[in-house]
């Protein structure tokens, strides 16, 4: 008799846990979706801050020029192009792009409503810098900012800043980076830097664009 009732117990246990499983299954999406909706509010929150923050900074910035929006970073280029959201009433090919860190890149390409930006890590751009009192030219090589070709004697120590030159066409002592590897080549005759970039180049939202 005891055996049956158990039985009996565990059989309505099983029918309750079966009618219920819809319910269960109902809170559990609920709550993951309550979770995905919280973690989307707070990394929305996150970046917005962000911006806020990055626009905060560009007031310390009082020069000739116009602040914009990114509007596009293509994945597939990452760090090589970005689009802009300002265009021929406002900028100008050719013209400095940059942050109030550093040199982000130049203008390519103006439209009417937009502009094209090549970006530092771009092969296309190459740049006149300084690095105290020795100058050279800056560009990309296998994804890394090198230097090339230093013949100064002047001694060159790491960390040192590294910015634009007045020998070329953007606007000079824009800060660009520091010298991250020293390296001597064509058998000690010249010396190759490698440049670690001060702006973040994963978090651009919107760019100073100077005038020429």
């Amino acid at each position: 008799m005891f055996k049956n009732k158990s039985w009996l117990f565990i059989l309505v246990a099983i029918i309750c846990l079966y009618l219920s499983k819809d319910l269960i299954a109902s809170f559990l999406i609920n709550k993951d979706s309550n979770l995905n909706t919280k973690a989307l509010i707070n990394t929305e929150y996150e970046n917005l801050k962000k911006e806020y923050e990055q626009l905060i900074d560009f007031k310390n910035i009082n020069e000739e020029g116009t602040i914009s929006k990114v509007i596009l970073r293509d994945p597939l280029v990452f760090f090589n192009t970005m689009t802009i959201l300002k265009g021929k009433d406002t900028i100008e090919k050719e013209s400095a792009v940059y942050n109030n860190d550093g040199l982000i890149g130049i203008v390519s390409d103006v439209f009417d409503n937009y502009s094209t930006v090549k970006l530092l890590y771009n092969q296309d751009v190459k740049i006149s810098v300084k690095i105290g009192n020795v100058y050279g030219i800056l560009e990309c090589n296998n994804n890394e900012l090198k230097i090339k070709n230093i013949t100064s004697k002047e001694k060159i120590d790491l960390d040192t800043l590294v910015v634009t030159s007045d020998y070329g066409q953007l606007p000079e002592n824009i800060p660009i980076g520091t010298i991250s590897q020293i390296k001597e080549e064509n058998n000690f005759l010249s010396l190759e830097l490698t440049v670690t970039p001060i702006v973040d180049f994963k978090n651009i939202n919107y760019v100073y664009v100077r005038k020429r």
